[in-house]
């Protein structure tokens, strides 16, 4: 029950501290403005008793008005805002959409363009060089020309096939053990592995020596 009462007891000061702060403002708008407003309200009715009059029932009337007045003002003035600013930004996104799509366009005309040129250029060098090596070497230029564009514009990796175990071969001249085989101790991790075409072609002149 303890936290139940501190609490009411936060709530009843928290209000009691609004209530007075609030009594506070009022004696001040009271004794400032509301009272001596109302001292010269009466000092001026008593010096002037119809302008007086006529001025209150005008304060009445005109009140209701004027607050319209006011309200409608900021009304349309919001309005006007909102609805200038969404038709700005439609059209922004609407320029901003045919701005892109005129871009779109323009860059794939540049690439076809692009495309057309390096095809052109190429050509025309091409064309140029037969004809320059036609005329100097004849019908052997015809040949030099396709090795040279091959060449120049036809880069192919050369293909390395891997070589397979058929293509190693033990060498006959390591050392093996008693039993015919080869080392069969630590040393048999160091084999050397020789292809079959270098081992034949050391072993050729042997062959032919005898």
């Amino acid at each position: 029950m303890a936290p139940e009462r501190s609490h009411s007891d936060d709530l009843s000061s928290y209000f009691d501290r609004s209530a007075t702060a609030v009594r506070e403002y009022a004696d001040v708008f009271e004794h400032q403005y509301a009272r001596p407003a109302m001292k010269l309200g009466g000092v001026y009715h008593d010096q002037h008793p119809i302008l007086s009059v006529f001025l209150v029932i005008l304060f009445c009337l005109s009140i209701v008005p004027v607050v319209t007045f006011i309200g409608f003002s900021i009304f349309a003035a919001v309005s006007f805002i909102i609805i200038a600013l969404s038709v700005a930004l439609g059209a922004f996104v609407l320029l901003e959409l045919i701005f892109v799509s005129v871009l779109l366009c323009v860059l794939g005309a540049v690439l076809f363009m692009s495309a057309f040129l390096t095809g052109t250029t190429i050509s025309t060098y091409l064309c140029f060089r037969l004809a320059v090596l036609v005329r100097n070497e004849g019908r052997a230029g015809l040949n030099e020309w396709i090795l040279e564009a091959k060449s120049r514009y036809y880069v192919a990796a050369p293909a390395q096939e891997p070589l397979e175990e058929d293509d190693y071969a033990y060498d006959d001249n390591e050392p093996q053990d008693v039993q015919g085989g080869h080392n069969s101790s630590v040393e048999s991790t160091n084999e050397v592995l020789t292809p079959k075409d270098e081992l034949n072609s050391t072993q050729d002149p042997i062959k032919q020596e005898y």
